[in-house]
């Protein structure tokens, strides 16, 4: 990616930017980019995953969750609704596990991470009404 397509982007993420890997024609074969954004990502013991407890769950009216819990926390920690990226096209929870985790943890908040259908192979809006079944769920739970 080219950063100066960025002129107010921070000095400090240039190199970042950098090293994200070119995904202009990703929608030419979404396959092949799915699995180039799964090697991108990085793997590995993650900052606090002993203080987050996360468990993958398969609601009714609701696609498979995966929802993480602060360790110390109380029965009324807020929710957040974790989107996975990708544009609706690729990504997916254990993608984007750490993300949600360090969430979980910084906010002391219990996260939903919804496992979206994808398209093209679930065109619009099946993605979106995922998500909002997700959200449904995320605002049914306790604590």
């Amino acid at each position: 990616m080219d950063p100066s397509r960025w002129p107010t982007l921070d000095p400090e993420l240039v190199g970042l930017v950098n090293a994200l890997p070119a995904m202009t024609s990703a929608l030419d074969d979404v396959e092949a980019s799915r699995a180039h954004m799964a090697e991108f990502m990085p793997a590995g013991p993650l900052p606090h995953e002993d203080d987050v407890d996360f468990v993958d769950v398969e609601p009714e009216d609701c696609p498979p969750v995966r929802v993480y819990r602060p360790v110390v926390g109380s029965a009324d920690n807020p929710g957040l609704l974790y989107l996975h990226g990708g544009g609706y096209c690729m990504g997916s929870v254990e993608l984007e596990h750490g993300g949600a985790l360090q969430l979980a943890y910084a906010l002391r908040a219990v996260v939903v991470s919804v496992e979206y259908r994808l398209a093209p192979e679930h065109p619009y809006p099946a993605g979106v009404e995922d998500c909002y079944a997700a959200l449904r769920y995320l605002a049914a739970l306790d604590g």
